[in-house]
């Protein structure tokens, strides 16, 4: 598989097991071949805690899963060749994740996030959990790879996008509550840096990703 950075750039070729980093602009995957993926997405802050990285280098980049961690490359390899490839591969991640915990006050940071929607400023959340903001931004670059604010943004896009999934006829009052009170030309703008669509174009933009999504989960 290959990745294309931005539209009309060249994609770059993706070795067979990488970590892939937070990406924080579009991007679009290219297929350049059959398909078949095993794919283990990170909780903020496990990533760094199970593979030990530190995730602030690759912020829009990918590194070869072998680079950091050997031994998982090659259980992943030898996975592929089995029926059951995730279960070879949860006894694995169970092993590495034994005794490797995110740390507690930055998975209550993450929680809280979650929990307004992304709608906290960086200074709310320091003030909530007792932590200066320089703090903050060394935490998430080094163990979630954004920062706390860029973090918040991609979380109060979300959920907006699943309201309007859920709700395509959804009036935009509704909508710019759920997306904490911006104005409509901030919401469209921001909307697009995330989705390269705008926001009635999204059920038909995201049907082939949520298809390919449900295929993955029964892997």
């Amino acid at each position: 598989m290959a990745l294309a950075p931005a539209p009309g750039a060249a994609p770059v070729a993706l070795p067979a097991e990488c970590v892939l980093g937070q990406y924080t602009t579009l991007f679009r995957p290219r297929l350049t071949g059959p398909l078949d993926v095993v794919a283990v997405q990170f909780a903020p802050g496990a990533c760094a805690a199970l593979l030990g990285l530190d995730m602030a280098p690759l912020t829009n980049q990918w590194q070869p899963l072998g680079q950091s961690q050997p031994r998982l490359a090659a259980v992943l390899v030898a996975a592929a060749a089995t029926p059951h490839p995730t279960v070879v591969l949860d006894e694995e991640l169970g092993r590495l994740a034994a005794g490797r915990q995110p740390p507690t006050a930055l998975a209550a940071v993450v929680a809280d996030i979650f929990a307004h929607t992304g709608q906290l400023s960086v200074a709310e959340l320091g003030a909530r959990h007792h932590l200066t903001e320089r703090t903050l931004l060394r935490w998430f670059r080094h163990e979630v790879e954004l920062g706390p604010k860029q973090f918040s943004r991609i979380v109060r896009f979300n959920h907006a996008r699943q309201l309007l999934e859920a709700a395509p006829e959804a009036r935009w009052p509704a909508v710019l509550d759920a997306y904490g009170h911006f104005d409509q030309a901030h919401f469209l703008r921001e909307f697009g840096e995330f989705s390269g669509v705008r926001p009635g174009q999204l059920p038909a933009s995201f049907s082939l990703t949520r298809y390919h999504l449900r295929g993955l989960a029964a892997l």
